[in-house]
């Protein structure tokens, strides 16, 4: 399971400004951890009343990662995201 939160403005107003590197924190190498992140085991717990969905996964250790991602196809208006399909560099 691996999520992006590609956020990048928040009431029409740019926020690209603060995407900044932590200080004091190394970034992984992508590989190492996109292997980590497809080998971990995780559990989707639904709950209908509450109309959640709980991810139960082991720690990866690899929450820092230096990255690239381009989309393979266009984004779809009003989808959000592009349904996924991209690349990673």
């Amino acid at each position: 399971m691996f999520e992006i939160h590609p956020i990048t403005s928040l009431d029409g107003k740019s926020i690209t400004e603060s995407l900044k590197p932590i200080a004091g924190f190394d970034t992984k190498d992508a590989e190492t951890s996109f292997n980590s992140y497809e080998n971990r085991k995780c559990q989707l717990v639904s709950n209908g009343t509450k109309k959640t969905t709980t991810i139960i996964t082991s720690m990866g250790g690899f929450n820092y990662v230096e990255f690239r991602i381009k989309a393979a196809q266009r984004a779809v208006p009003g989808c959000g995201w592009n349904d996924g399909v991209s690349r990673l560099y």
